[in-house]
């Protein structure tokens, strides 16, 4: 066909997709390319901009926030792409942390002769920067000892729109002695003061472990510990962040009784408090979801077989998962070995990895407003 013959294009119209698929390819690529993108044109700015593109694009883009092994730092990463989109590198070495929408709560601590010295700070990713809008740390003196790592959890109060800090701790005695007492301080981020409040104890000795803390629409949940109380091994503590009082009720886990080839941990997902029971001996994770507070009422809607299912685990202890795609996939971080984040169908019983995290210490899903919105 001679260029003559050619079909006239419209005026105006030449290059231009079809909204629908320009849509769809703006979709498939990473956040920080998108918001460059932004400077192409208006139209390209208007749409990428947009709440409901936003949502979109974090659906198929799940991000995690991860704590580096080696560079101190703290990376935003993308699942989908396998790129980290956002690093932020920390004042000091950390050990945990937990994100709640577009904050999140890093904590650390340091050895100080037999106790442990600790803090945390809230970074915040809404601006894009990371800047630290709240610094956590204890004093440093005898009060700020503690004879374990302790527990920071980061919690949204729906009713309030408020953001708190739980601190749990079990400080040293001021006679040296072996006497172990849990204490509780909050803090709302924010409130202009910056101050600890110190809170009654809780109902029972409380697990020091980040990973048997969880906080679910605003109420803070923390497994027993076993080791320190004549309590059932799933008995589960209650604080209320907006009344910030422990609930006289202890809430009872589905799986009774322990055997020390047992771990047990607390996760939210899909905004719905799940207690993972690993059995070590058999290779087996079960998720229970709680059905029912007032009853201690629970099912069990997954079991993996990890010897089946990914070749190569051995240990399970510190596997948790982080969230439940919108496919009904459950993505889990497995830290043993190399460290990886892949997806479990338990429709199909079939893994997928999504990413490896060899240079990590620990994740946490950051669900919190789409980078496109900071």
């Amino acid at each position: 066909m001679d260029a003559d013959d050619a079909p006239p294009v419209a005026d105006g119209n030449y290059g231009v997709l079809p909204a629908d698929m320009l849509y769809y390819i703006l979709l498939c690529l990473p956040a920080n390319h998108l918001c460059r993108l932004r400077l192409v044109c208006r139209s390209w700015r208007s749409l990428t901009s947009d709440p409901l593109f936003a949502r979109a694009h974090s659906s198929r883009h799940p991000h995690v926030a991860a704590l580096h092994c080696y560079l101190q730092a703290l990376d935003v990463m993308d699942l989908h792409d396998k790129i980290v989109v956002r690093r932020i590198y920390l004042r000091q070495p950390s050990f945990c942390l937990v994100a709640q929408h577009n904050l999140i709560c890093v904590g650390y601590t340091h050895a100080h002769y037999t106790a442990w010295r600790r803090g945390a700070c809230v970074l915040s990713l809404q601006q894009g920067t990371g800047s630290t809008i709240a610094d956590l740390s204890m004093e440093h003196d005898m009060s700020g000892r503690c004879r374990m790592p302790p527990t920071f959890k980061l919690g949204h109060v729906p009713s309030t729109g408020e953001y708190k800090v739980i601190h749990l701790y079990m400080p040293m005695a001021p006679d040296n002695s072996m006497a172990m007492v849990d204490r509780c301080h909050v803090m709302t981020l924010g409130s202009g003061d910056g101050r600890w409040r110190e809170m009654r104890k809780p109902p029972v000795p409380t697990a020091k472990d980040s990973c048997r803390v969880a906080v679910v629409s605003g109420v803070a949940y923390f497994l027993a510990d076993q080791y320190c109380s004549d309590m059932e091994p799933d008995s589960i503590a209650s604080f209320d962040l907006a009344t910030e009082e422990w609930r006289s009720r202890i809430l009872q886990g589905p799986v009774q009784p322990s055997t020390k080839d047992e771990v047990r941990m607390l996760v939210e997902l899909g905004d719905c408090l799940v207690m993972v029971h690993h059995n070590l001996k058999d290779l087996i994770t079960d998720l229970w979801f709680i059905e029912d507070m007032n009853k201690s009422l629970w099912t069990k809607r997954c079991s993996i077989r990890w010897g089946a299912t990914l070749l190569g685990v051995k240990r399970i202890e510190r596997v948790r998962p982080l969230m439940v795609s919108d496919d009904g996939r459950i993505v889990f971080w497995i830290p043993a070995g190399a460290g990886v984040i892949g997806a479990y169908d338990p429709r199909t019983s079939t893994w997928v990895d999504l990413a490896k995290m060899g240079h990590y210490l620990t994740v946490a899903t950051h669900q919190g407003m789409s980078l496109l919105l900071s």
